[in-house]
């Protein structure tokens, strides 16, 4: 949700919670075929690469004090994403482009975290890093 503007935050007061309308949204997939998805992302190939460059960054993170530390967990969590990307793009693989596309969006939230900025500048900045690291 991010922080809200005056505007917004006045109109979210005016008219409430937005609980009702969540009932509202129709799924994507269906529960079948989200467990197909996890079954498959077992199969998925990551290449070493991709692998070396997330612990990379990891590790950087750690040194580096203009962002806050990413976890070993994190790093699980980004590669499974990964995969999941791959799947919903019907290929077995993950891309180098993969790699390079999603980090800001799964890691600017956390690089950053103590940064009250937008989150479009926030991946702005994770770009900027990604580049600093020289992959």
């Amino acid at each position: 949700m991010g922080t809200l503007s005056f505007e917004q935050e006045l109109n979210l007061l005016k008219t409430g919670t937005r609980h009702e309308k969540i009932k509202l949204l129709k799924p994507e997939f269906s529960l079948e075929t989200l467990i197909t998805f996890k079954k498959n992302a077992e199969n998925v190939q990551v290449p070493q690469v991709i692998l070396e460059w997330t612990t990379l960054c990891l590790q950087k993170s750690r040194e580096d004090e203009q962002v806050s530390p990413l976890s070993s967990r994190a790093g699980l969590d980004f590669i499974s994403g990964l995969k999941s990307w791959a799947i919903i793009h019907d290929r077995n693989t993950v891309l180098v482009d993969d790699f390079v596309e999603l980090f800001p969006y799964c890691f600017s939230h956390r690089l950053f975290q103590k940064k009250k900025e937008p989150l479009s500048l926030l991946i702005q900045k994770s770009h900027e890093w990604l580049k600093h690291l020289k992959l």
